[in-house]
């Protein structure tokens, strides 16, 4: 029991360091833009759609690289071609994971957009809400 609560524990903290590590790393594009918390493909378990603290591992598919936290994850993503697609928030479109620009969200979960365009659109509107 200990040593699942200790796993948990750990999990938590690696998640909130990743989430602080990858917001100070945001991309600015000038003053007058605001930055944005964007994440490297290989920082997120595209299964998952979370930043992963810990490396993750590369799958080639159709000339793509998508990443998957465990080697579980690598599977589905393998296998199953809806999980290696996201909708962009800001247009609705699907878009392709190994082609997004990513976002991290405050609590360590990603999305997905078309480009860094559409995730500054979608994160103006959501400033002016």
């Amino acid at each position: 029991m200990l040593a699942r609560i200790s796993a948990a524990v750990v999990l938590t903290v690696a998640v909130v360091a990743a989430v602080f590590y990858f917001n100070s790393q945001a991309v600015e594009a000038g003053p007058e833009k605001a930055a944005i918390p964007q994440v490297e493909p290989s920082r997120v378990c595209m299964v998952q759609d979370r930043v992963s603290f810990m490396g993750n591992i590369p799958v080639e598919i159709e000339g793509k690289t998508y990443f998957g936290c465990c080697p579980n994850c690598v599977g589905r993503l393998m296998s199953a071609g809806a999980l290696r697609h996201a909708i962009d928030p800001a247009t609705g479109n699907v878009v392709d994971k190994a082609e997004s620009f990513i976002v991290s969200r405050e609590d360590g979960t990603v999305m997905y957009f078309e480009s860094e365009k559409t995730a500054r659109d979608f994160h103006k509107a959501k400033e002016s809400d």
